[in-house]
């Protein structure tokens, strides 16, 4: 009796060990394309992003002050989204919190906005617009005050009807993909490139998975994503034509992974573009990390650096994008005032600025005179008729 024991639990002890040594000798290549097949696609999520800008040097800002005063707004400035996403409902609100320097003024706003995509049409709470946006219009005699409380309606579809251009625009985003489509695309076309890949192509060391990939390989990832975004037709044609007259080329990518069995921990990658358009030279250094948690994204910092070179003078550039997630997948609030009773329309907008002038007459009709007023101490004839 106790020789099977020993047996089932040595027996089972070797199992263990045996399922253990084959994830461990998995090849490098195997597991990480796995990993990233796994990750689950993101259909809603609430995260926060902040935006800064780095390292700012325009040479013409030194003999033009209104340049400079734009380089340091943006050097004393930040900007902070939280953002709500639902791909059921095609909803997206983001709070944008603004913080800004302009000389003795400071800007210190937080405007709520949402667009509902099925109905192509933005909200935007007037609150904190009002508050930031009052003081520059004292002794002006313009009053917005009103607004308080009121959220701003911009239908698109309405405005579209004038204008051409914008009705091609709900047209490109109608057919195009969502967020969310855009990401599993996006992920599928690097798996597919991981597949294709040799297993020599893949590295191991100090438990981090090491891949390079051609510049080709990445134009036609950004190709790829660029056919499903909301472009027409005509504006992907320029898209194109644009990189093509400024001989644009893209570097490769290295891409390296951390992965935890199955599933994706950690991944980051650079790679780099450079143009000459107009006969100016323009490099600009893309920087990526993410962090997973249970075939999620957990967080992401994304980093471009840009350098110009001109013969009217050059400069240089960073932005950097860090965003984390504060949930995935679970059922989205949203809280931007889109009551019925509370909303501004355009139409509304533009009659209280722009108050409507006198209907002016068509060429060759008479203006109506106006009666002379009587000088003083004349009777009108009303009254001397009397």
């Amino acid at each position: 009796m106790k020789k099977r024991k020993l047996l089932i639990t040595n027996t089972a002890l070797l199992g263990t060990a045996a399922i253990a040594l084959t994830a461990c000798n998995s090849a490098p290549g195997e597991q990480l394309t796995k990993a990233y097949s796994n990750l689950e696609t993101v259909k809603s999520f609430e995260a926060t992003t902040k935006l800064s800008f780095k390292d700012i040097k325009i040479d013409a800002a030194e003999s033009d002050p209104e340049m400079q005063q734009v380089v340091d707004v943006l050097k004393n400035s930040s900007l902070t989204m939280d953002t709500k996403y639902d791909q059921k409902t095609k909803k997206q609100e983001v709070v944008l919190n603004i913080k800004a320097k302009m000389g003795m003024m400071a800007l210190d706003a937080k405007v709520p906005m949402l667009f509902d995509e099925k109905a192509n049409t933005f909200y935007i709470e007037a609150d904190s617009l009002v508050d930031n946006i009052s003081p520059f219009l004292q002794g002006s005699g313009i009053d917005i005050s009103k607004f308080k409380g009121k959220t701003i309606s911009i239908d698109l579809n309405e405005l579209a009807k004038d204008d051409p251009e914008l009705q091609k625009e709900l047209d490109a985003m109608k057919n195009s993909q969502d967020t969310a489509q855009l990401q599993e695309n996006m992920r599928k076309e690097l798996e597919k490139l991981l597949k294709d890949k040799s297993e020599d192509d893949f590295k191991e060391e100090d438990g981090k998975i090491t891949v390079n990939f051609s510049d080709k390989e990445v134009k036609g990832l950004i190709d790829n994503y660029l056919k499903e975004a909301d472009l027409t037709a005509e504006e992907r044609e320029e898209f194109d034509k644009a990189l093509n007259d400024a001989n644009a080329k893209f570097s490769g990518l290295t891409l390296t992974s951390e992965v935890d069995g199955d599933q994706l921990v950690s991944d980051s990658g650079k790679f780099s573009m450079t143009a000459e358009p107009e006969g100016d030279k323009v490099s600009m250094d893309f920087t990526f990390s993410s962090k997973y948690n249970d075939n999620l994204p957990k967080s992401s910092d994304i980093k471009v650096n840009m350098n110009v070179e001109s013969e009217d003078g050059g400069g240089t550039f960073a932005i950097d994008t860090k965003t984390n997630y504060k949930s995935i997948n679970k059922d989205v609030k949203f809280t931007v005032d889109t009551k019925k009773e509370n909303l501004i329309t355009t139409d509304e907008l533009e009659q209280y600025f722009m108050p409507a002038t006198p209907e002016v007459p068509a060429t060759g009709e008479e203006t109506p005179a106006t009666p002379e007023a009587p000088a003083a101490g004349e009777e009108t004839p009303a009254t001397s008729a009397q």
